[in-house]
């Protein structure tokens, strides 16, 4: 039987976003609990624009169908209110926007961020609850420069572009960008055009092993070269001599927890899932109490859940998998850092795990996720793998050749989370003992013709990864980049990679034409760091949306600088 959480059920009202968490939470607490499916507050888009162009103040009103659950948040009077919306931004705007309803009944109205849906995570959030008119409304400004300045651009440009192009297109401050990554990619394919080169390779045996070396020049792209290299190896007997023999240790430490980013990464390379359905999957397992929240920039573990995992790496895999200190992983974002990576609420084997997917009726996709969740969080705290890498050089006719290999030593984390790089093509899976002087038979030897490859298209993993490197967008933002871009038909997945549809291509060549500051990276990086700035209230969101307003009125403006960074 869980443990209850102690309030006063009659006095005690718990505000969340979504329907699908009031059964978990039911189980610890018996608190009323109000959920407000997502916003329930919006600008419309059957009145005009829904900004004053000279305050830049949205208007809001409540969204068709949501007139009862405001009534029900009137009703509160003289409760103890926990608004626990997401704890995000989005999350924080839904609260704000309850909390303006709120205060008008009750002075006891607090902010909670519940992290977990576990009885832990339930009491820790309730005990740390903030006064709401004391909590950092700097998250409300900067989600209302990016709910208006996206409304501006959405609503001012769309219409423009659609008039140009004698069809319907949706322009957008982060979906355009993200769309010209893809376009400008098939362009590099297109416009790409390979060279051919040469390796030469001779392949060796000794003790019975077979091994191959490449002329240390590497790619030979100069025909008179490849015949001088040639000539000379064509005319030597069939014996190599070995030069100098280097061999080093490599360690690998294990990768952090997985933020929002990696995880959607993560899940798209090793069980093929969109971005989309990652999170909304990872939705699922966070309302059923099994993981922790989804979004975030953090791969910070709490100390607690880092000694539950080192516990089950001793007790599953031996004390030699346990290193002697914990791993501390840290955000370069202090206020991220605030925040937990996306961990399991619990370690459960196997057996366990079946039986709760079962029980919560979650799907063989939610375990599969859930299971690699556990598992990388797991390997995080593992010992480092360890590799001997060795690399011989060889003297045949004159010439210079190179055999490299590497030997598993102690697998360390790799023995439950594998790396997936590619290894090397030029790299031997075996290589014997061999000692400086030593004569090595030379079995054959050949010219191996190549060409250059273009680059290739992003995958959903890929284009995360860049999304994130240039800024483009937050951890919350990158699955409705991608829903978008794939909804409106400008990308569509060929197999596992994203290829820009001609209505794409034709919209991205346009902006590009017309007004390239929409899809400028810099510029859209500038204005994600400038709305950073606001949620720690060194800037104002106006300002932001009036520079917006000011390219959307074709004015050439000032630079793009804020003068407070500090």
């Amino acid at each position: 039987m869980n443990k209850r959480i102690l309030v006063d059920p009659k006095d005690t009202v718990i505000i969340i976003e979504s329907p699908n968490k009031i059964k978990k939470m039911k189980e610890y607490t018996s608190a009323k609990i109000i959920a407000t499916v997502g916003h329930f507050k919006d600008i419309p888009n059957d009145n005009g624009l829904g900004i004053d162009l000279k305050t830049y103040q949205p208007i809001f009103k409540v969204v068709k169908g949501k007139n009862k659950l405001v009534s029900e948040l009137k009703a509160c009077r003289g409760k103890k209110i926990f608004i626990a919306t997401d704890p995000d931004r989005e999350g924080y705007a839904i609260g704000t926007h309850v909390y303006n309803i709120v205060k008008k009944a009750s002075n006891d109205v607090y902010r909670a961020e519940i992290r977990e849906i576990t009885y832990k995570g339930i009491t820790e959030a309730l005990q740390a609850a903030k006064r709401f008119s004391e909590t950092n409304n700097g998250l409300y400004d900067a989600f209302l420069g990016r709910r208006v300045g996206d409304r501006l651009i959405g609503f001012l440009m769309s219409p423009l572009v659609s008039n140009s192009l004698k069809a319907v297109y949706s322009v957008g401050r982060v979906q355009s960008p993200g769309l010209r990554l893809v376009v400008d990619r098939e362009n590099e394919i297109r416009n790409f055009k390979a060279t051919s080169y040469f390796k030469l390779e001779i392949k060796l045996n000794s003790q019975n092993i077979e091994f191959k070396a490449y002329h240390e020049a590497g790619k030979i792209k100069e025909q008179e070269i490849l015949d001088s290299i040639m000539k000379k190896i064509s005319s030597a007997d069939k014996k190599a001599v070995v030069n100098k023999i280097g061999s080093k240790k490599v360690v690998k430490s294990p990768k952090a927890p997985f933020t929002t980013s990696t995880l959607q990464q993560a899940a798209n390379n090793r069980l093929s899932l969109g971005v989309e359905q990652t999170m909304e999957l990872a939705q699922g397992l966070f309302e059923k109490g099994l993981i922790t929240y989804h979004r975030t920039d953090s791969p910070r573990v709490s100390g607690e859940f880092i000694n539950e995992a080192r516990e089950n790496i001793r007790a599953e895999y031996g004390q030699e998998y346990c290193p002697e200190k914990a791993y501390v992983y840290i955000s370069q974002n202090s206020q991220a850092d605030a925040h937990e990576a996306i961990r399991p609420t619990h370690i459960y084997n196997s057996d366990d795990l079946n039986k709760i997917i079962k029980e919560n009726k979650l799907t063989e996709m939610h375990e599969n996720l859930l299971r690699l969740i556990i598992t990388r969080t797991i390997a995080s705290q593992m010992s480092q793998a360890i590799f001997d890498s060795t690399k011989v050089t060889l003297r045949y006719g004159d010439e210079l050749f190179i055999a490299s290999g590497s030997v598993m030593i102690s697998p360390g984390y790799n023995k439950i989370y594998e790396d997936l790089e590619k290894k090397d093509e030029d790299e031997n899976d075996n290589l014997p003992k061999l000692a400086a002087g030593q004569i090595v038979d030379v079995i054959d030897f050949n010219k191996i013709m190549k060409w250059t490859k273009a680059p290739t298209r992003y995958t959903e993993a890929t284009l995360v990864k860049e999304l994130e490197k240039r800024g483009i967008g937050r951890p919350s933002t990158y699955a409705s980049i991608l829903r978008t871009i794939k909804t409106r038909k400008y990308v569509k997945l060929v197999k596992k990679y994203l290829v820009p549809s001609p209505e794409g291509e034709k919209l991205i060549a346009y902006l590009k034409a017309n007004y390239g500051w929409v899809i400028d990276y810099d510029l859209t990086q500038t204005m994600e760091n400038y709305l950073d700035l606001v949620e720690d209230k060194k800037a104002n969101w106006q300002d932001f949306v009036k520079k917006l307003h000011e390219h959307l009125g074709f004015i050439d403006p000032p630079a793009w600088t804020v003068s407070n960074k500090n």
